[in-house]
């Protein structure tokens, strides 16, 4: 006889993916992480209205920062890329007027004018502008972004001669080496902080989902959000995205923050660019969580017509226990391996069905 789970079965239709995001918002505030903006760059927080407005920086050719005596390999980072970041100011519209909302940060990725920065940078907003290093300032256009990795693009218009950073591979990052970011922490623009990775692959919850990111310990604070974080060689590794914040009487966290890996970035932004949204793979269903003791599972609470899993021949109660032989016990363990796949791919469910263990062939539909 197989294992009898009990069902916590929704009281409403909802989407298959406001159910992850219903589940999971618990995991989001348990987790204590926030934007390193504190999410204040979204709800107009003190820490955004109150940036100090720097004297503008002076003109400086970045070759001749490398021809000090003094110059360092982080120098040469800095020289090779300061005209390839960006400083991003959001606007939005109060009472009729164009009020300044926030800064961050973002980096350019194309001589065209295309750019990354974070979802949460651009969202909810009227209009942004970019500064460059040198001083230039332009008009840019949101062109779409994905809350759920937290990755957004954006296009800076009339740009002439425009540096695009050089990409590296954040699946070869090992712990220990350098990690440099650039950006305007607290409204001090175009600043450098150094630190290394501490780990990577690290779960954290973001947006009511969880994914894996970036550890590092430097030195990240409000505005450095959607800024590069470089390695040694001057590569872009990751975005710089948020860090844990405490309150009350708990001391203040310091040495930690995290940035989306690169690769990911690389693979949302192209969708984003190409589609104006990102198509994930889906079973098709609303998705509740089976308990039996102290044992989980994700289990089919309602299909949705003439999708993947009614036509895969699931039906309602089903317990999922594995995606193509990996186990899965809770959401988000299926959303992952749902993650690592495309709509169209044919996977295994192993499901409980009454006393019946059944191994079920699905062809993934979309979100």
């Amino acid at each position: 006889m197989k294992d009898e789970f009990s069902f916590n079965t929704p009281k409403k239709r909802i989407s298959f993916t406001l159910v992850l995001c219903i589940i999971l918002v618990i995991a989001v505030l348990a987790s204590m992480l926030v934007y390193n903006v504190t999410l204040d760059d979204k709800n107009g927080g003190e820490a955004d209205k109150n940036i100090p407005q720097n004297t503008p920086m002076p003109t400086v050719n970045p070759d001749n920062l490398v021809s000090s005596e003094n110059a360092t390999t982080f120098t040469k980072v800095y020289s090779e890329n300061c005209n390839s970041v960006i400083i991003i100011s959001s606007f939005v519209t109060v009472e009729g007027e164009s009020t300044p909302y926030s800064q961050s940060s973002g980096f350019i990725i194309s001589e065209d004018g295309y750019a990354l920065t974070n979802s949460h940078c651009i969202q909810d907003v009227d209009f942004i502008k970019v500064k460059l290093y040198s001083g230039e300032e332009l008009d840019a256009d949101i062109v779409a972004y994905d809350e759920r990795t937290e990755v957004g693009v954006i296009k800076l218009k009339g740009g002439k001669g425009l540096t695009p950073v050089k990409m590296g591979d954040s699946d070869k990052i090992a712990i220990g080496e350098y990690a440099i970011a650039i950006g305007i922490p607290l409204g001090w623009e175009f600043s450098m902080s150094v630190g290394i990775i501490s780990g990577a692959e690290r779960l954290v919850s973001n947006n009511g989902y969880k994914y894996k990111i970036l550890q590092i310990d430097t030195a990240l604070n409000s505005g450095n959000s959607g800024g590069p974080l470089f390695n040694v060689k001057g590569e872009v590794i990751g975005i710089n995205t948020m860090k844990p914040a405490t309150s009350g009487f708990e001391a203040t966290v310091e040495g930690i923050g995290f940035a989306i890996p690169i690769n990911v970035a690389k693979r949302i932004s192209q969708e984003l660019i190409a589609n104006g949204k990102v198509t994930r793979a889906a079973v098709n269903a609303m998705i509740g969580t089976a308990t039996n003791g102290n044992k989980t599972a994700p289990y089919i609470a309602e299909l949705v017509a003439g999708g993947a899993a009614e036509k895969a021949g699931l039906m309602v109660g089903d317990v999922i226990t594995e995606f193509n032989g990996i186990s899965v016990a809770t959401v988000n363990d299926l959303t992952e391996q749902l993650d690592n796949s495309s709509p169209g791919d044919k996977v295994i469910l192993t499901v409980i069905r009454g006393e019946k263990e059944l191994k079920i062939e699905i062809i993934l539909g979309t979100t």
